[in-house]
């Protein structure tokens, strides 16, 4: 029987420790899953093909990103992330009107 490895590396394998879990998956996994809840809210419209529930859909899938910040405990990420959401939800609304109004002579005044 070989001798244990040192320094406590048999806890770095998969399958030595039943509390081992990896990161990177779980977060994989709640992201790609709630990318697919948030595309179900986008409907695509009969007239002069509108889409609609983008901002909702690309809200949910931000939520879930503030949440996995959250639980890595990455507070300079998540404060600087939560200060871009809202500054692009706040200012984004006027800019795209702004946007249709200057180049395109259109969108509500």
């Amino acid at each position: 029987m070989p001798p244990p490895p040192p320094n406590g590396s048999s806890l770095k394998r998969r399958g030595s420790n039943p509390c081992f879990t990896d990161t990177s998956r779980i977060i994989q996994g709640v992201l790609t899953g709630i990318g697919f809840l948030g595309a179900g809210v986008i409907v695509r419209g009969a007239a002069e093909g509108q889409v609609h529930g983008l901002t909702t859909a690309a809200v949910i899938w931000l939520a879930a990103g503030v949440g996995v910040l959250a639980g890595i405990a990455a507070w300079p990420e998540l404060a600087g992330g939560l200060a871009l959401v809202f500054l692009l939800l706040v200012l984004g609304g006027p800019a795209e009107r702004w946007v249709e109004r200057t180049f395109y002579g259109t969108g509500d005044k």
